[in-house]
């Protein structure tokens, strides 16, 4: 038996509602939403995971840079410049 129903007039909050916080990212998905109530006001706090849109050829990330108006900045490395070492995720190896 479940302790809680899902109210069906409750929506659920899928990566495509949240915008990405820089140009050149993609939310992938949106984690532990937890709501809390202010001022008579109902809100969500929610984590969200993006990751920067790649391409062919290149590595992008996202780096903190304090001149940037929002903060952060994107930065790209060509996969083929010597001084670039990564470690491929799937397969543990450059």
């Amino acid at each position: 038996m479940d302790m809680a129903n899902r109210n069906v007039k409750n929506p659920i909050i899928v990566p495509a509602d949240v915008p990405p916080s820089v140009d050149g990212a993609v939310v992938e998905c949106v984690l532990n939403a937890g709501a809390f109530k202010f001022n008579g006001r109902t809100g969500l706090l929610m984590r969200v995971a993006e990751r920067m849109e790649q391409v062919e050829g290149e590595l992008s990330t996202l780096v903190a840079d304090e001149n940037a108006e929002t903060g952060v900045k994107v930065v790209s490395f060509k996969l083929d410049d010597p001084k670039l070492r990564y470690l491929d995720p799937d397969t543990s190896s450059k």
